[in-house]
């Protein structure tokens, strides 16, 4: 019958996706040899597999991170590449605010009455106005953005350069994931619909759904994934999160955070009232976890 026949046509388009998504997907792998290999030709593979992705949020931070490698040969692909994070970003932030929404309305009876993708250096003022929402209740700025002294920097250089973000939150958050994601708890957003997110760095280019997508589309649980890393941080508390991609390995610890954990140090009166945040083996709780050279270096200050 008719109805039949068009769900047999659904099921066979539906296998068809899959089927090349898979062929796209393996072709992509070969090509890119583990970073070895052809990238422009696996990005290339990546653009086909898009097509057909089931998680397209996944999908075009994969397309985005092959457009930043080939960036540095290709200055056009510089602006691909933010386009696909943007996207990327945007997309697993509206399914994870329609995720939490929906836990809300079935365990509160309540709505995500604030919700914003934010991130880490907005401001409000004058000539960049994005109001805070919900419980962000003041401006982040950057702060003495720290550089390292090379003789080419340039002003520009020191402008654009990465520094401390200062959120002052009016709530109980929890910082999760391996990129320190920062959201409202679960009680809090169930008393003020805040489903805010708010990621520590001044860009898009961090895997969101790494950090915070729930296990399946119609999943039903706890935001992030169970075992990822999380930190409930309590209204009034001081916090410095060094939670970052990679952030105890040696590279990523010795330039970059215990540089900002120095600059940190030197530029707040009151540092020694802030909690330390870092990741350590997937835990936020463990200190004797953390590398052996991290533990030197804190002793060391």
């Amino acid at each position: 019958d008719g109805a039949g026949s068009q769900d047999m046509r659904f099921r066979v388009e539906q296998a068809r996706r899959v089927a090349l998504y898979k062929k796209f997907s393996q072709l992509r792998d070969v090509a890119y040899a583990d970073g070895d290999g052809n990238v422009t030709l696996a990005h290339q593979y990546s653009l086909e597999q898009l097509k057909y992705s089931p998680e397209p949020h996944r999908t075009n931070h994969q397309v985005a991170t092959l457009e930043a490698m080939l960036c540095e040969y290709n200055v056009s692909m510089c602006q691909q590449s933010h386009y696909h994070f943007r996207i990327a970003a945007f997309a697993t932030y509206q399914h994870v605010t329609k995720f939490r929404g929906e836990n809300l309305e079935r365990t509160a009876k309540m709505k995500c009455l604030h919700s914003k993708l934010q991130l880490g250096e907005w401001a409000t003022n004058n000539e960049n106005p994005m109001a805070p929402s919900g419980g962000l209740a003041a401006a982040s700025n950057v702060l003495h953005p720290f550089t390292p002294p090379y003789p080419n920097n340039t002003r520009e250089d020191l402008s654009i350069s990465s520094g401390i973000y200062v959120n002052s939150l009016d709530g109980v958050y929890d910082i999760v994931g391996p990129d320190g994601v920062i959201i409202s708890n679960a009680k809090s957003t169930a008393k003020d619909g805040d489903c805010t997110v708010l990621l520590q760095n001044g860009d898009f280019y961090v895997n969101l759904a790494d950090n915070l997508f729930p296990p399946q589309p119609n999943a039903q649980g706890p935001v992030p994934l169970r075992g990822a890393p999380r930190a409930t941080i309590e209204k009034d508390t001081k916090v410095l999160s060094l939670v970052q991609f990679a952030g105890t390995a040696f590279y990523h610890w010795m330039a970059e955070s215990l540089p900002k954990l120095i600059y940190f140090r030197q530029t707040f009166p009151d540092a020694e009232q802030y909690k330390l945040l870092i990741r350590a083996k997937g835990s936020l709780k463990s200190a004797s976890a953390l590398p052996k050279f991290v533990r030197a270096s804190l002793k060391m200050l």
